[in-house]
Formats: C-alpha cells, sequence, structure tokens
C-alpha cells in the first residue's frame, strides 16, 4: 500500500514537472518583454519629446510616470518609467511584469529606452 503511494506521487510529481517545463519553453517564445519590444521598435523613435511619447502610452494604455530629478543618483533623472502588469490569469508562481525606461536628454528628447522584465514570487 505504501509502495503503491510512493509510485502513484512519484508519478504526479513527473507529470507536474513536464507541464511546468512545457509551460516554461511556450512562455520563453511568446515573451511580452519581447513582443513589447518590437512593438515599440515600430513605433517609438530617437528624438521623440516626451509629450510624444507619453501620448503614446496614453494611446495604447500603459501606465507611466516622470522623473525629472533622483536623489539616489542620476539613473532614474529625465526618465519616463512605464510598467505593465503580468495580466495571466493562470496559476503562475512566478508574475512578471514589464517596465519600460524611456531616458531623455537636457532638451527632453528620447535618447534610448530600456524594456526589462520584473520577475516576483518565491
Amino acid at each position: 500500500m505504501v509502495r503503491r503511494q510512493l509510485i502513484l506521487s512519484g508519478v504526479l510529481l513527473l507529470l507536474v514537472g513536464a507541464v511546468v517545463l512545457v509551460h516554461d519553453r511556450a512562455y520563453r517564445r511568446h515573451s511580452p518583454a519581447a513582443e513589447l519590444e518590437d512593438q515599440l521598435h515600430r513605433d517609438i523613435h530617437t528624438g521623440m519629446t516626451r509629450a510624444e511619447i507619453e501620448a503614446y502610452l496614453n494611446r495604447v494604455g500603459i501606465a507611466h510616470t516622470y522623473v525629472e530629478k533622483f536623489d539616489k543618483g542620476k539613473s532614474l533623472e529625465r526618465t519616463v518609467v512605464a510598467l505593465i502588469p503580468d495580466r495571466s490569469t493562470g496559476l503562475e508562481i512566478v508574475r512578471t511584469d514589464v517596465q519600460i525606461r524611456f531616458t531623455l536628454d537636457e532638451a527632453g528628447r528620447l535618447t534610448n529606452y530600456d524594456v526589462k522584465e520584473l520577475l516576483t514570487g518565491p
């Protein structure tokens, strides 16, 4: 009886592991950050103004804020920071939000942007 329960538990663990592995591989092929980078590459260009960037983010429904000065260093000065929360509805253990940082020069024009996945969970 105990041996049968151990075997069933082992089979169940292997099955759960296989499902997690397949889901992980499928997720990597359809990463939200990769899809967003493709979209930004088409729509956002160096030299755009802060107003143009914020209008774009408003139009596509992405929450954002602007940081003019940052007391802890220059890494966030003149930066539009946008965050897209994880929209999955499954039973994921790890949550994946996507952050975009648009860095502006002294004239308020876009110099570059960075897209990063923020993973939270155990």
